[in-house]
């Protein structure tokens, strides 16, 4: 639980410290007549609908990452376990060769 907590505050912390980067750089152009208008300009632009969007999006996409990651994990988990019991039970049985994450072997596919 506590190295949950503590992966979770590293995450916040380096989000806080790319955006005071990028406020810097944006500070630094302020007044400026430069390229980085057009970007700065489309950025503006955006509106609010389209940021829900990109928010949703992106959060949506390491949703789904961390839940492949803890499904991997779990199966790796409970498969040791059954793969004890099948041996008990029959020691002359094969394995199905998955991995130990459940996938199908490379050269399989």
């Amino acid at each position: 639980m506590a190295g949950s907590a503590f992966s979770a505050l590293c995450w916040v912390i380096a989000i806080i410290c790319a955006m005071s980067f990028v406020r810097d750089g944006i500070v630094a152009l302020a007044g400026k007549s430069t390229n980085a208008d057009i970007s700065l300009h489309l950025l503006a632009e955006m509106h609010l609908d389209r940021w829900v969007a990109y928010i949703f999006g992106v959060g949506g996409t390491g949703y789904g990452i961390f839940e492949r990651k803890l499904r991997q994990k779990n199966i790796k988990r409970l498969t040791k376990k059954t793969e004890e019991l099948e041996k008990r039970m029959d020691p002359k049985r094969t394995s199905s060769q998955l991995t130990e994450k459940g996938k199908t072997r490379r050269g399989d596919k």
